[in-house]
């Protein structure tokens, strides 16, 4: 899909999903790992040449999204919870603004379903934690108390 069109993100957004799970279950490569990285940074700059278009902005929000919940997934993977919410977030809110914009934009259902999936193991903490409008408040007052 990269060599059809270099210039679309959907092709490094496939690239870095296989390596990330050729990284998670194939006993952590670390060239799987850096293949993920790669294929995912270029996906997200990719998607946000994108993002003044008037035109493509649903398609690149929906492109961004899924590369930062699969961020979050890898983070998640490494118990580096912080990052992995924080990437679950941006995810998270590209995602619904895709379906503000554009309700018959059904690809980016699925992203929010893939997220909702994952959230139902979290505990509480994190539900509350993902959910919030400033997730690093959140965790700071839980930190206090």
């Amino acid at each position: 899909m990269i060599a059809l069109d270099p210039d679309h993100p959907l092709g490094y957004l496939a690239q870095a999903l296989v390596h990330l799970y050729r990284y998670r279950f194939e006993e952590k490569q670390p060239v799987s790992e850096q293949q993920f990285k790669k294929y995912t940074a270029q996906a997200i700059k990719l998607s946000k040449q994108n993002l003044p278009k008037p035109e493509k902005r649903a398609e690149a929000l929906f492109y961004r999204g899924l590369a930062n919940l699969f961020w979050g997934f890898y983070h998640s993977d490494h118990d580096n919870w912080v990052k992995a919410l924080w990437y679950a977030k941006l995810g998270l809110d590209d995602l619904k603004e895709v379906v503000a914009s554009d309700s018959s934009y059904y690809d980016a259902y699925l992203g929010l379903g893939m997220y909702h999936y994952y959230a139902d193991f979290m505990s509480n903490f994190f539900k509350k934690l993902w959910s919030a409008e400033n997730p690093c408040l959140v965790m700071i007052k839980c930190l206090k108390n």
